[in-house]
């Protein structure tokens, strides 16, 4: 009994060394960087000899552009020589307001603003013309580099400044930026100034927090105080402040961009460079400051929080800046022939920018009708990790052929919990779930689905880790924070993958797999939603990085000849995914902002295809929720499942109800009717206005002349001779009613 006993302790101490070697094998995996493709981004190009220190002089021109540059006060001027506008990087003094000149007379004539921390808790900020600042600048092809040096804080850098093709453009390289002494730069922001509004019933900014919000620059009822939000996400994530942020219905810009119109001239600008650590500002003006101020600005370093090992919380400042270059293009609009500027008009100046520079790309086809199937999950109780099937492939393909018999074409369908975990419990494995029918039925349903003209998507998750998820190791997988500690949730549940190992295992294994089955889609969940930094050595990711391994797994998909969708609208994978879900149809309701608006909607709407966060059936009111997808070029979409949604109970899927597809059976064929005939316009164009005309009522225009009235209302209304029903819409053509 002796020998066994020891015996059995030896191979017990065996197991533990292997799985401890095991576990540093895997911890040394280091990530590939060679998987990833950065883009070339436009440099300008230097022509040598200094600027005068005095006067006005011409740098270039480019189309109707011409730039002027002011040695004096630092100032360039872009003038449209065709209509006559004049738009500047400073304040002119009789366009100015304030009630303290001596004050602002300097602030008048701002390059930049700096925000800097001494590494010893203290941090502020100040502006090109608020501190002392020597400047020296050298020519540019159309444009001039200026080297700025303050000399109080021992920080300086250049701005380039060029025009181009589609406007000006601005860039801070982030090799010349040069810290001598005991401060570092945490942000700089380009041009404050430019484009900068006096309350005005014609003045307005477009500010890009989910779908896009419009804030009238009004002597009263706009936001009393700045408001700044992150493009794609938070400087510093927080699984727990995600969940929050959820909550409270706080968004993210999807798109590094803004608009801010002074009545006869607006600008639009569009972060080129740095877009994955930039943020928007808006600041209104005061009694003591008479402008309205829209610019963006990048994060050099990050500002964090953790719990010491004694239980204090501890707030740093990044030591290294984790930012590359930064660069904003800067859009010119005037009137149109209309005599007004519209965020209509700025969203289609910012969408031929990005075709034309290739970040966006078309894909989008003849509207179809949704349909998310939840395939199966696992129960969540100490009882029970049981596999619950909900809808087999066998099934997916009876519910296909029940909303339609024919018209095929108009449908798509995504496989939420293909694989052997199912949905909700993440990683769910990379192997078909044998209970749903296993491999040879999802690849026949596939088949089947390319034979009918069905897009079909497998859904998959290469962000988020769970406890309990397949062969998921933290120490080997999970991303890290500044504090060199696994990004998770306060109960240590959830966590961050590394997307470089991810990208490596999708382009190794999962993709020949999947190809296999006779994939036709592989849809991404969080990689248009989430961006995140991994500090863990060896596997370094920064956030330019993380979206570079997004679009790289995209792009994989569609080498593989495959079609690729995303979850959320991040802008990085406007250029390689062919279809976007989850998209928000609404801002974050900040007090101060009129009303929400499709912008990012606009910009993409007839070039890629999309749908929105809520589904039909499980909307509070499936009328208003049709009329929203209406309003904001959505496709439909509903969440189903072929058992009874009672099943859900107790498991990983948390947030799905009413999803028995045969409750929802009629309703889904009378929008496929619906949306495949009278509305079927509207999937391959753009959008070229929206108004709302009231409370209930809102005008769409699209590039083809169609018109839709929208009636949120509950009584009948007429508008422009045309009649709407109530919780209805109207589709009009050269002023006649369809």
């Amino acid at each position: 009994m002796k020998k066994k006993r020891v015996l059995g302790i030896i191979a017990v101490l065996l197991a533990l060394v292997i799985t401890v070697c095991a576990v540093m094998v895997l911890t040394k995996e280091k990530a590939d960087y060679s998987l990833l493709k950065t883009a070339d981004a436009e440099e300008p190009v230097y022509e040598g000899g200094d600027l005068p220190e005095s006067g006005t002089i011409t740098l270039g021109a480019s189309g109707a552009l011409q730039l002027d540059y002011s040695a004096e006060n630092h100032i360039f001027y872009i003038r449209d020589t065709d209509k006559g506008t004049v738009f500047s990087t400073g304040a002119s003094a009789d366009y100015y307001r304030s009630e303290n000149a001596e004050l602002s007379d300097a602030d008048r004539f701002m390059l930049c603003q700096v925000s800097y921390t001494d590494f010893g808790g203290n941090s502020d900020a100040f502006t090109s013309a608020g501190t002392a600042c020597s400047i020296s600048g050298e020519r540019l092809k159309n444009g001039a580099a200026l080297k700025l040096y303050f000399d109080e804080y021992q920080i300086g850098f250049k701005v380039e400044v060029w025009l181009n093709e589609y406007g000006l453009r601005a860039r801070v390289p982030e090799s010349s930026i040069t810290e001598d002494g005991v401060y570092g730069v945490t942000a700089i922001a380009l041009f404050p100034l430019l484009g900068s509004a006096i309350d005005s019933d014609s003045s307005y900014a477009v500010y890009p927090d989910g779908s896009g919000s419009i804030c009238r620059l009004t002597a009263e009822g706009k936001s009393e105080n700045p408001v700044t939000t992150s493009v794609y996400f938070n400087s510093s994530f927080d699984l727990d402040e995600v969940e929050e942020n959820s909550l409270l219905g706080n968004l993210n810009a999807l798109m590094p961009v803004y608009g801010i119109c002074r009545g006869e001239t607006a600008v639009a600008a569009y972060v080129t460079e740095g877009d994955g650590n930039s943020f928007v500002t808006l600041s209104p003006s005061t009694s003591a400051y008479g402008l309205n101020r829209m610019y963006m600005s990048c994060r050099y370093r990050k500002q964090y929080s953790y719990i010491s090992p004694s239980d204090v919380e501890i707030n740093e400042v990044e030591r290294k800046r984790s930012a590359g270059d930064f660069s904003v293009q800067y859009i010119f609009l005037s009137k149109d022939q209309n005599g007004e500027i519209t965020y209509g008009n700025m969203a289609a100046a910012l969408r031929e920018f990005m075709l034309k520079t290739e970040r966006l790309t078309q894909s989008a086809e003849s509207g179809r009708v949704n349909l998310q199937l939840i395939m199966g999950t696992k129960k969540n109780t100490s009882m029970s990790k049981s596999f619950q099937s909900l809808t087999t492939f066998g099934q997916a393909k009876e519910i296909a052929n029940a909303v339609t018999e024919s018209d095929t074409e108009y449908l798509r369908l995504f496989l939420l919990g293909w694989q052997k975990n199912g949905y909700g419990l993440n990683p769910a494995g990379d192997k078909v779930s044998l209970a749903l029918g296993g491999k040879s039925e999802l690849s026949d349903l596939n088949k089947w689905a390319a034979d009918k003209n069905i897009g079909l998507y497998l859904v998959n998750d290469y962000v988020y880790a769970q406890k309990g998820g397949s062969n998921f190791n933290k120490n080997s997988q999970a991303a890290y924070n500044e504090a060199s500690q696994p990004i998770t949730n306060s109960d240590t549940s959830e966590f961050l993958l590394n997307p470089l190992l991810e990208l490596k295992k999708l382009t190794e294994n999962r993709l020949d797999y999947l190809s296999d089955i006779n994939t036709a889609g592989i849809a991404f969940d969080k990689i248009g939603t989430f961006l995140y930094d991994d500090y863990q050595k060896g596997k370094t990711v920064t956030r330019k990085q993380c979206a570079e391994a997004f679009s790289a797994m995209l792009t994989a998909v569609k080498e593989k000849e495959m079609s690729a969708a995303a979850q959320g609208g991040n802008a990085y994978v406007l250029k390689y995914a062919d279809y976007i879900y989850d998209l928000p149809e609404r801002n974050s309701e900040y007090s101060g902002f009129s009303e929400s608006i499709p912008f990012y909607q606009m910009i993409v709407h007839g070039v890629k295809s999309y749908c929105g966060t809520v589904p039909g059936n499980m909307a509070a009111d499936y009328q208003t929720e049709k009329l929203k997808w209406i309003e904001y070029g959505s496709e439909p979409y509903f969440v189903l499942t072929y058992e009874s949604s009672e099943r859900l109970k107790d498991t990983y899927v948390t947030e799905a109800f009413a999803t028995e597809y045969t409750a929802q059976l009629e309703r889904i064929k009378d929008c496929i009717e619906e949306f495949k005939g009278e509305l079927n316009f509207t999937a391959t164009r753009t959008m070229t206005d929206h108004r709302k005309l009231d409370e209930d009522l809102v005008r769409v225009t699209y590039s083809d002349g169609h018109i839709i009235y929208i009636n949120y209302g509950d009584t009948e209304r007429t508008v422009e001779g045309v009649t709407v029903k109530a919780k209805d819409y109207t589709v009009a053509k050269g002023g006649n009613a369809q």
